[in-house]
């Protein structure tokens, strides 16, 4: 059972937003690895003037930033295969727990709901047909607390009509 299964008895799970598909997992894990090694294998080549395998003499005077952008976009591939995101209802609290689990750990923000006046969803960005939502907690005393972003119009859908059924707060859209 993994850290993000783990769920007490007071909390009811709101939204779960669950494991990327397999078949994406296993190709973006891969693509990851060999940007990883591609990026490995230029800093090595650069520093130390040895070479790991495939003739990189084309790419030894390229920037640091490619080897760096190498590191980054592979890391950040690998990190799609445990990329799961949770919203618990803490019933005896009162408060709503969000979970957001990456490559090392699983991050878990606590909100009350007590000061909680509204649910707001926002549009962010659309390029193309590509539209990213933020769904946020307003407060009475004004302050704002992002529960999710990045979300898709079906993860968006799922997750305001459970957060409005859970937790029985209005919703307001914003374009």
């Amino acid at each position: 059972m993994s850290e993000a299964d783990c769920i007490s008895a007071s909390e009811v799970p709101v939204y779960d937003s669950g494991r990327t598909p397999l078949w994406l997992r296993f190709p973006a894990t891969l693509s990851g690895l060999l940007l990883l090694g591609f990026g490995s294998a230029l800093v090595v080549g650069r520093l130390l003037n040895v070479n790991l395998g495939p003739p990189l003499s084309n790419y030894q005077d390229a920037p640091w930033f490619f080897s760096i952008f190498c590191f980054v976009l592979g890391t950040r591939l690998i990190i799609l295969w445990h990329a799961r995101s949770q919203v618990l209802l803490n019933v005896n609290r009162h408060e709503l727990t969000v979970r957001s689990g990456g490559l090392f750990r699983m991050i878990e923000r606590r909100f009350s709901l007590t000061g909680t006046g509204v649910i707001q969803i926002r549009q962010l960005k659309k390029r193309g047909n590509v539209v990213v939502w933020n769904v946020r907690m307003l407060f009475i005393d004004t302050h704002t607390e992002d529960i999710a972003r990045s979300l898709s119009l079906a993860q968006k859908d799922a997750l305001v009509v459970a957060l409005e059924a859970a937790t029985g707060l209005p919703v307001q859209h914003h374009p």
